[in-house]
């Protein structure tokens, strides 16, 4: 029997440790560390940076987000630059299938019994990881980044804005014409936008029905 490739179980390695360290619930760890409470039960219940910010501030709330956004950019920026190793079909496919992993390591994080944040601040880091090497992602993530911003400065709800802006990355690949990989990758962060944020598009739609 042929020994396994080097390559294959340092990658299956490189996996199992990029879900580990998306997983770690960062939010959840600061408010359990400064305020000794558990952050699912506070506010929206969620961990993301918006809800650390309503229980420790804005400033906490900040930094939540920059650590979120690190659980995404550090494993696919690494990832792109390793993966050059592999055949070039190959590496192509690592680096998106690395920013799944993390999103879905966020939302699902194996440290609080597979529940997670909404994916928002985990998107953004693995995109902008992707853009380094991919430019043809830098004009679609600076428009969802200013669609954001103008989103929430009209409405003041984040919810609205991260989905109006994941909405707005997933159509600016399809009309820019991007590789399919691409735009399958902004299809299913819109999707997983969506699903995770299926409370407050309820809450949405009850206040103006």
């Amino acid at each position: 029997m042929a020994a396994p490739n080097n390559n294959f179980l340092t990658l299956v390695f490189f996996l199992v440790v990029t879900y580990i360290f998306a997983s770690i619930p960062y939010g959840f760890i600061l408010v359990k560390t400064i305020k000794h409470e558990d952050i699912r039960k506070f506010g929206s219940g969620n961990i993301g940076a918006t809800n650390v910010a309503r229980c420790l501030g804005l400033g906490w709330g900040i930094f939540t987000f920059l650590l979120d956004f690190l659980k995404g950019f550090i494993p696919v920026y690494w990832i792109s630059v390793w993966s050059e190793g592999f055949e070039s079909q190959v590496s192509s496919y690592l680096p998106l299938l690395t920013a799944l992993l993390c999103i879905v390591a966020h939302n699902h994080s194996i440290f609080i019994r597979f529940k997670g944040g909404k994916g928002v601040s985990t998107s953004i880091g693995v995109i902008t990881a992707l853009s380094i090497a991919n430019s043809v992602l830098r004009l679609p993530l600076f428009l969802a980044i200013g669609m954001w911003i103008a989103v929430f400065l009209i409405f003041r709800i984040v919810a609205i804005a991260s989905l109006t802006a994941a909405l707005l990355f997933f159509l600016s690949c399809v009309f820019l014409h991007l590789k399919g990989e691409f735009i399958l990758l902004s299809f299913l962060i819109f999707a997983f936008i969506v699903f995770r944020h299926r409370s407050n598009i309820e809450k949405l739609r009850r206040k103006n029905v």
